[in-house]
């Protein structure tokens, strides 16, 4: 397989379907930082500084992405 064929096929791979964007913004899927899921991540690689920073936030996890995500702020919120 050619360079260009791979670099497509891992594009078209990342792209989020409107049903995945609509569940990341609705919170759908999304868990809280619990002690297990603390625990769970920190065997997993993260390091302990960032998900102390998550937890302190209030961010949510999202395990398809691996990654967290906070609240929406919107103009005027305080």
């Amino acid at each position: 397989m050619g360079k260009g064929s791979r670099l497509k096929r891992q594009r078209k791979e990342k792209q989020l379907t409107d049903s995945e964007i609509y569940n990341l913004f609705s919170g759908e899927g999304l868990e809280e930082l619990t002690n297990e899921l603390y625990e769970e991540l920190l065997a997993n690689g993260w390091k302990e500084k960032d998900l102390k920073f998550f937890q302190q936030r209030g961010s949510r996890y999202c395990r398809s992405r691996n990654s967290f995500l906070d609240e929406p702020q919107f103009m005027g919120d305080e």
